[in-house]
């Protein structure tokens, strides 16, 4: 049994137990000004419909070849990038494929506001499931969803449904594949808004390295050409995504130097652009990470 975070809004939440099976059951009512990760240990996250997005469709097979693609671009107001989404869920016994997605920017202030920094596995309300015989209305926000039974997504339904109305969603379950695919670079940067600060203090550390070691190593962060290469990292900086930064190094007193980044997707274009004046620019793979490698294009007397 372990501890889940309903959020229902920026000031409103629940707290459940998760029973074996994923079964959820009420334990109490939280605030974001109350609540307390350490008082409260919570293992999961569930955003509550009012804070994201879901819909279903007839069945079509092609749309399962994939299962971690977005299928409803043309539904979301938003670019691709700029939303987490959950994979493709079925059921060909109803013959119905559905998919719930949300905002990044919203999910990043809701956790602000809740001031959770640690990642999680974060669940939509729409696909809990219903595994019981009677069908289960639930009343979230200003909506009345029911959750029938085995259908992989909630429907809204009108406000005077035929049957009990709960505030809560205890007796639902969590299932693990309907949860937010959420990178882990991209778990990092949204959770902790202090990582964006982390290529800045990691430039000070190598400065401060180079300073205090010996005399030789404070030699070098005196020779224009460190003060250099920092200087170009640092115009560049802004092309890294915030907490990918892993190293950086500086080699040849100052005349190549490193970057390694765990973000997957970086390119080097826009950072080519900017610095190919003075240093050659090139992009290695290394065991999961990424290696921005600048050498110095003119060799001086310096």
């Amino acid at each position: 049994m372990y501890l889940v975070l309903r959020i229902i809004s920026e000031q409103q939440g629940e707290l459940y137990n998760v029973k074996a099976g994923g079964t959820l059951s009420f334990t109490k009512e939280v605030s974001s000004i109350n609540f307390n990760i350490k008082t409260d240990p919570i293992k999961a996250i569930i955003i509550s419909t009012n804070l994201h997005f879901w819909k279903t469709i007839g069945f079509e097979k092609d749309l399962l070849i994939e299962k971690e693609v977005f299928i409803f671009t043309n539904d979301a107001i938003s670019e691709l990038d700029q939303i987490f989404f959950t994979p493709v869920n079925s059921s060909l016994e109803l013959n119905i494929v559905t998919q719930a997605w949300i905002r990044r920017d919203k999910l990043s202030e809701i956790f602000e506001i809740w001031d959770i920094k640690r990642s999680f596995p974060i669940y939509p309300e729409a696909l809990l499931r219903n595994d019981s015989k009677e069908t289960k209305y639930i009343r979230s926000k200003d909506s009345v969803l029911a959750f029938q039974k085995n259908i992989p997504c909630a429907d809204r339904v009108p406000h005077n449904a035929d049957g009990e109305i709960q505030s809560h969603i205890s007796n639902l379950d969590i299932i693990n594949d309907a949860k937010f695919i959420i990178p882990t670079i991209e778990r990092r940067s949204l959770l902790t808004p202090l990582f964006c600060f982390l290529g800045a203090i990691l430039l000070i550390f190598n400065i401060y390295c180079y300073s205090f070691i010996d005399k030789k190593e404070k030699y070098l962060i005196e020779t224009s050409k460190v003060q250099n290469l920092l200087g170009s990292i640092s115009k560049v900086y802004a092309e890294f995504l915030p907490g990918s930064i892993k190293e950086i190094r500086i080699q040849d007193s100052g005349r190549n130097g490193s970057v390694t980044l765990l973000d997957e997707k970086f390119t080097t274009s826009v950072i080519e652009k900017k610095l190919s004046k003075k240093y050659f620019v090139e992009l290695k793979n290394n065991e999961g990470l990424k290696i921005l490698l600048l050498n110095e294009r003119v060799l001086d007397n310096d």
